[in-house]
């Protein structure tokens, strides 16, 4: 595992679980998303063969989620200062 991928995971996770113990209503519904599994190099790439390699497509759920979370929590900000 490439750590600063992990760190990625690591900090969604701790965001949202924060935001599941506060609002338990509106962040429970976040499912858990897992790890990729990176493309590893071989002979014929241009990087060292058996590096890690990770493309945009890795990331993918996991921006998708945060951008879920995001609008979440702005909406909630959004109607606490409209009340």
């Amino acid at each position: 595992m490439d750590p600063d991928v992990l760190r990625l995971w690591t900090e969604y996770y701790a965001i949202l679980s924060e935001l599941q113990s506060l609002y338990p209503n509106l962040f429970s519904e976040y499912p858990e998303i897992p790890y990729p599994a990176p493309y590893l190099a071989d002979e014929e790439s241009f990087y060292k063969e058996g590096t890690m390699i990770y493309k945009p497509e890795h990331f993918a759920p996991l921006r998708l989620a945060i951008e879920k979370l995001l609008n979440a929590t702005i909406a909630l900000i959004w109607n606490k200062e409209s009340a």
